[in-house]
């Protein structure tokens, strides 16, 4: 079984807080061996140092947004809650509110979005008369008045 290392040891930190320093350096432009030289370690190390950071960060975000889109809904459906018996009555105003209310929890959800299409980009050639062979052209028959 594994287990998470304790982020709190005096290393653990040391090592977040360099990560940290190596990513304001390359956000300021500095190159991993510029960036390896000012904190005493080498390129790779450093480049490790900014991916993990990044990927860190990421994690965060994913879960700031999740947490969000979950504040969203709630409060959509509070919303919803506060004029869906007007709706229901035919409240016209309050019927608009309500797929107001509906178009927007689909747009948080991605409800609404294209479905993927599976397979790569579709190739046409085109023969062009000039292009084809003369065993290639067979007259079909005449087309419009007979």
């Amino acid at each position: 079984m594994t287990t998470k290392r304790n982020q709190t040891r005096p290393d653990a930190l040391r090592a977040a807080e360099r990560r940290h320093r190596a990513f304001a350096l390359r956000l300021e432009g500095r190159t991993f061996r510029q960036i390896g030289d000012e904190l005493g370690i080498n390129g790779g190390t450093a480049h490790r140092d900014i991916t993990r950071h990044m990927a860190e960060q990421r994690e965060r975000f994913a879960e700031l947004a999740a947490d969000a889109l979950t504040l969203e809904l709630e409060r959509l459906d509070s919303m919803l809650a506060a004029v869906w018996q007007s709706a229901m009555g035919g409240h016209l105003p309050a019927v608009d509110r309500v797929l107001k209310i509906s178009e927007r929890r689909a747009r948080l959800l991605g409800l609404d979005r294209p479905a993927p299409v599976d397979g790569g980009p579709v190739v046409l050639t085109v023969k062009y008369p000039a292009d084809w062979g003369q065993d290639e052209f067979e007259p079909g028959p005449p087309v419009g008045d007979e």
